[in-house]
This record gives structure tokens, sequence and C-alpha cells, in this order.
């Protein structure tokens, strides 16, 4: 039998080891390698339609990542508008982003499309003829009220904001003719009049009985049950509330071809103000929602109108509290 000498063996051996030690995920010192890629670019707004101009926000998980932008539909690249701060979205448009920075591979591209409805103020949301309203000052201001049942309602939503450091409540998208038209939209705690903690822990022994809030004297923040008393006496014949409380007229959205407004049969025009928070604002024109003296922890219960619907559900929502609604007041007897 032939014998093979043990040193080219060895030497072999010691070729095999030193090749299967070069892992391709380790690169030798030196090497180039594939580069990271930068963190695609976020928008603080998904695309959509929206109601009067909006701020968007666009950033990059990757630190000190360009921004490049393009409102044209045109891929972006390094030659395009280096974006560096908010965007002020207030007409129909896509925009584009990439994210770029030295020494990495640039990001894919994101892209999101705003549609931008005009906010309609100026046309008129008539009265209902043959109803005897009654008149209420406060604040300043004028509003009508309109007896329905044994319950005496504001007929219009509040308009209260307070002075100087006192201010509360916001209008629609910062319109004033928003506030003129629709009334404020305040946060529960702003409605009720207590301390901001009771956005988030319960405040029940601050609550009374016919809780005045930011009403006008006399008056009250109606609870949930009163809205309910509401809502039965207006559906006696089996119609739902919202089809007979809601104004005649501007609840047909732009987005949506459909039919929405009321018969406002009892004179309690019922306004789809909307709803805001801190950093946005939404369903102008498609909703309308009033707060209740209702505790519900975080916050209270709310009553909504929808344009596609007839009636007028009470909901808890936890991100309650910090949103802003409308407020119908209710006189005390």
């Amino acid at each position: 039998m032939p014998r093979f000498p043990l040193f080219p063996r060895l030497v072999s051996l010691a070729f095999a080891l030193v090749l299967s030690s070069c892992d391709d995920s380790t690169p030798p010192t030196g090497g180039t390698g594939p580069l990271p890629q930068v963190s695609p670019p976020e928008f603080s707004l998904r695309g959509g339609v929206y109601y009067g101009g909006q701020d968007v926000v666009v950033s990059s998980a990757t630190a000190g990542a360009k921004l490049h932008i393009t409102f044209n539909g045109e891929i972006p690249s390094a030659s395009t508008l280096n974006l560096s701060g908010p965007i002020r979205v207030d007409r129909t448009q896509t925009i584009r982003v990439i994210a770029m920075k030295d020494g990495m591979e640039p990001s894919v591209v994101r892209s999101e499309s705003y549609t931008i409805q005009p906010i309609e103020w100026t046309y008129d949301i008539p009265w209902k003829a043959g109803i005897s309203y009654g008149v209420l000052s406060y604040g300043g201001q004028t509003y009508r009220t309109v007896r329905i049942g044994s319950q005496n309602w504001m007929a219009e939503n509040l308009n209260a904001k307070g002075s100087g450091l006192d201010t509360v409540g916001v209008c629609y998208h910062g319109v004033p003719a928003s506030c003129d038209k629709y009334g404020r939209l305040y946060t529960w705690v702003q409605a009720m009049s207590l301390p901001d903690s009771c956005a988030s822990v319960s405040c029940a022994s601050q609550i009374r009985s016919k809780h005045q809030g930011i009403c006008p004297p006399g008056w009250h923040l109606p609870t949930d049950d009163e809205w309910s008393f509401l809502d039965r006496e207006v559906g006696k014949d089996s119609v739902g509330a919202g089809a007979v409380l809601k104004s005649s007229v501007g609840w047909t959205p732009v987005r949506w071809n459909e039919p929405g407004n009321g018969t406002d049969t009892y004179g309690f025009r019922a306004l789809p103000a909307g709803s805001c928070t801190a950093i946005e604002c939404w369903s102008g024109g498609s909703q309308g929602v009033w707060w209740t003296a209702t505790e519900d922890v975080p916050g209270g219960i709310h009553r909504e109108m929808e344009f596609s619907s007839s009636s007028m559900p009470s909901y808890v929502d936890g991100l309650g509290p910090y949103r802003s609604h409308s407020v119908r007041c209710l006189e005390n007897q």
C-alpha cells in the first residue's frame, strides 16, 4: 500500500482552515462592503381629503439626514429642494421625499397625496321658520334658545372664550369665522371649568348637579341622561334624533356626494362643527360632537351626529379629554 507524506497533508489542512475562517459577513479590514441605508421619511399626516390647509412634518430616524422634496410628482434627488421645516399644504398636491446622508445609501422615496377642500364659512344656515325662539345674552354675545318638550336648550353652539390668560377653546383650523358660525371647540375640562388634572383622574367630587361649567349663570352643561331625554322627546315618531335636530343645510361634505342634512324640525339647528386636538382638526362639515357633564374617566361622555346617520349616539373615547368639541347649554329647571 502506498504511503503519502504527512507534511503535505498538514499544509493542505491548514490552508483549508484559513479559507473557512474568512466569513462573508465580516469583510477584511480595509474592505468596502455595502453601505447602510438611511431610514425612510415619515409623514406626520397621512394623505387624504382635508378641509382647509394642513401643517405636515416629515422626518427620518437617521440623525443628520437631509430631506429632499418635490411637489410636482417628480422623484426627489440631491438636487431638489432641501426640506428644513414643516410643510404648509394648502392646495391639492402630491409630496415626495427622500432622505440622504453622506456615507450612506439614500432612503426609499416616500410620498403622500393631499386633497384640500375649501372651508365654506360664508353661506348662511337658516333658522327654522315658525319656531318661537328665546334670546340669551352671555359674554358679550346673543344666542337664540329653543324649548323642546320640558327642556330649554341653546339653539346654537357656545362661543365663549374668556379673556386674557383665561381664554379657552379654539376655532376650527384657527379660523375666527368658524367660531362666529359654529361656536368654539372645548376640551372636557374647559367645558366643565375643572382643573387640568381632571383629564386623567376622576373629579366626581367636584361635579355638581346641574354643573354650570362654562355655561351662563342659570344654565348648565347637560348630562348624558338629559341628552337621552332630548333623544326620546324628538324620536317619538320613530325618527332618529339626528335627522330632526340637524340643520337643514351644511351637512353635505364635498368629498362625499351624499345628502346629510336634517330637517331641523324643532329649531335645534345642530351644526357640523367638527373636532380638534392641539395639532389637528377634522370632520368639519360632516360631524358634530357635543360634550356632556357625565364623567367617564378619563374625561367625559360626548354625543355625536354624523352627516350619514340619523342617530345621536353617546361615546366614551380614551383620547377624549384631549379633544375639543362643541358645547350646548341647557337651562336649569
